[in-house]
């Protein structure tokens, strides 16, 4: 199995689960991209999604403080994510979703290290969001490329 990340990435994912453990809201804990692949660098930030239970309110701010405190040095919260750049520069980016709303952009990478979800639950729910592709929209951008070429 791949080790997820560095050290420090290690530590980043071990906080982000003791914080969450006893957290009755949350059914799981997932890391995407590359640091679940092994094709991380050092620089590379953590990716994760925490998947809540269905109707858990989230607001990505206030978790991002609860979970960094002041070892947060930025903060860019959206809706339902945080992407966090601590005092040391490590970087992390998390996500906080129902299983239902998973994106299904995760799901080429996604590796669960907490919870009571698979990761083939997880793939499952991402792949039905994925959306179909528009083929009238793909014809017609193959034929502008087509032409212009």
């Amino acid at each position: 199995m791949v080790t997820l990340g560095s050290d420090a990435h290690r530590a980043l994912i071990e906080q982000v689960v003791a914080h969450y453990r006893q957290d009755g809201r949350v059914r799981a804990v997932a890391v995407f991209g590359s640091v679940s692949t092994g094709s991380w660098h050092e620089l590379s930030d953590v990716d994760l999604d925490v998947v809540t239970g269905d109707g858990v309110e989230v607001v990505a701010g206030r978790e991002a403080e609860a979970l960094f405190g002041p070892r947060a040095a930025l903060v860019v919260a959206g809706e339902d994510c945080a992407d966090v750049v601590l005092e040391s520069l490590e970087e992390i980016s998390i996500r906080w979703r129902p299983l239902a709303a998973t994106s299904p952009n995760i799901c080429a990478s996604v590796r669960v290290i907490y919870g009571r979800l698979t990761a083939a639950e997880i793939i499952a729910a991402g792949e039905a969001n994925r959306a179909q592709p528009d083929e009238q929209r793909l014809l017609d951008s193959l034929m502008r490329d087509a032409i212009g070429a």
